[in-house]
């Protein structure tokens, strides 16, 4: 779920393999001569940059050597331009060397609210389930290609992986073995999910287009929706209206989308990824943010509150009323790009997370006032949430999972609401209005590291 023109540019982010020389017994699966040809497409993208590095630095030389006799100034200011030129380069091409095991994408599945699956820049997605005897592990090592989103097919039991630099692959949650793969998009999947009532996965990508698959036929393409102007970074079927999605772009908009509009169009068996498939506009469009859009999410409590919440490369998470089309709240406190937000299907709060190493949680019952704020500066920037559809009652406590993913890695922690109130009433206080809550965060654990410590955890290689 794995990221504007204002804020924040498109960087294309450099994966590094991970080791785990722990296990040698590994189970290899040969994988399709189309992913070592979009290695070779990055490669080849990082040999032109080093060339260009190479001759700027000749050039540089030849300056300075001619300069050196006309005008020691001259010399001396070229010498600090180059200083400055080398540093600007090795920290946009390094930034990410030392992030094996960046999180960006979070999810626990539905019919498995112990379970606990993210995906890796290192090219990995990992499958943890909570239980006494942490009996069911495991990682599966797809490519040294960062995963960027990831979605679980629930009745099939099949895991979907959006890679660079845009490819989709499926494949089993039991033995990991690969059920297909294919070329989606010309640049980098965002995110992934699957319709909610019908056989179809969708798609969004940094060509700024929506594609639909059919699961049915060994996913074919169905259609392509069009309308953004920049990458898209995020996107969400609406719990209450089934046939209505949501997409967020980096051309600060967030648009609409309603199935019922679109007749099926025949497939271009051919080339399902040419330009002449047929397109579909979108319904409306909320706008609003300054900056790109990079996050959203469907209020799934109350029917009769249809709310949308944003978030932003402008440091701000909207909360949106969906049949008005208009801003509710600006919650305000983050000090960078907001990656990703959240309504919790358990408990009355809205949670958010940013670059700025923070995660934030606002009362959906108190006009989304901040509720608590989480530093972790040891964790790394923050990019993905997810939390379970239940709670588990523990010592007399209701504990609501929520897992978070870092640069660090991917973080399960329980969340405890209290409810604090004059009169000594858990429901409400004096003036009928609901008591005023306390959040307490337990068992903070960095499940990734502990994923690989485990000596039990088999990994599963398919590339």
């Amino acid at each position: 779920m794995m990221m504007a023109a204002s804020a924040n540019p498109h960087v294309h982010d450099n994966a590094q393999e991970y080791h785990d020389e722990e296990h040698q017994n590994l189970v290899v699966q040969e994988v399709g001569e189309s992913t070592t040809s979009a290695m070779e497409q990055i490669e080849q993208s990082r040999r032109r940059k080093d060339l260009q590095m190479g001759f700027s630095s000749i050039a540089l030389v030849l300056g300075l050597a001619t300069s050196l006799f006309v005008c020691p100034w001259i010399t001396f200011c070229a010498t600090m331009t180059a200083i400055a030129s080398c540093c600007l380069y090795l920290r946009n091409n390094t930034k990410d060397i030392d992030q094996p095991a960046r999180c960006k994408s979070v999810l626990i599945p539905n019919q498995h609210p112990s379970w606990l699956v993210w995906s890796t820049y290192s090219g990995s997605v990992a499958v943890w389930k909570h239980d006494e005897n942490r009996g069911t592990q495991y990682r599966v090592s797809l490519d040294k290609l960062p995963i960027r989103a990831c979605a679980w097919l629930e009745s099939k039991n099949w895991m979907i992986v959006g890679m660079d630099p845009g490819r989709i692959c499926v494949f089993t949650t039991t033995t990991g073995d690969k059920v297909t793969e294919w070329e989606a998009h010309s640049d980098y999947i965002r995110a992934l999910t699957i319709a909610p009532s019908q056989p179809y996965l969708l798609s969004c990508s940094d060509d700024m287009t929506v594609k639909m698959w059919d699961i049915e036929y060994n996913f074919e393409w169905v259609k392509t929706f069009e309308g953004h102007h920049h990458y898209i970074m995020a996107l969400q079927f609406d719990p209450h209206n089934h046939q209505q999605f949501a997409t967020a772009s980096l051309d600060r908009t967030i648009k609409f989308w309603n199935l019922e509009r679109y007749k099926k169009h025949p497939k271009d068996e051919s080339n399902p990824s040419s330009d002449s498939c047929p397109t579909n506009m979108p319904q409306f469009t909320l706008e609003g943010h300054s900056h790109g859009v990079n996050d959203l999410d469907f209020y799934q409590g109350d029917q009769q509150q249809p709310l949308l919440a944003t978030g932003s490369d402008d440091h701000s998470v909207f909360v949106w009323n969906i049949e008005s089309r208009q801003v509710l709240h600006i919650l305000e406190g983050h000090t960078q790009n907001v990656t990703a937000v959240l309504f919790h299907p358990t408990l009355p709060i809205l949670v958010s997370t940013s670059e700025d190493h923070t995660v934030r949680f606002w009362d959906t019952r108190h006009n989304f006032t901040s509720l608590m704020v989480l530093d972790c500066p040891d964790k790394g920037r923050g990019w993905a949430l997810a939390a379970a559809s239940s709670s588990n009652n523990t010592n007399g406590s209701d504990h609501h999972q929520l897992a978070v993913g870092f640069d660090t890695g991917c973080y399960s922690m329980d969340l405890v609401m209290k409810n604090i109130s004059s009169n000594n009433n858990n429901d409400a206080d004096d003036d009928g209005r609901p008591a005023t809550s306390h959040l307490e965060i337990e068992n903070d654990i960095n499940v990734s590291k502990l994923l690989l410590e485990h000596e039990r955890i088999p990994m599963m290689t398919t590339g």
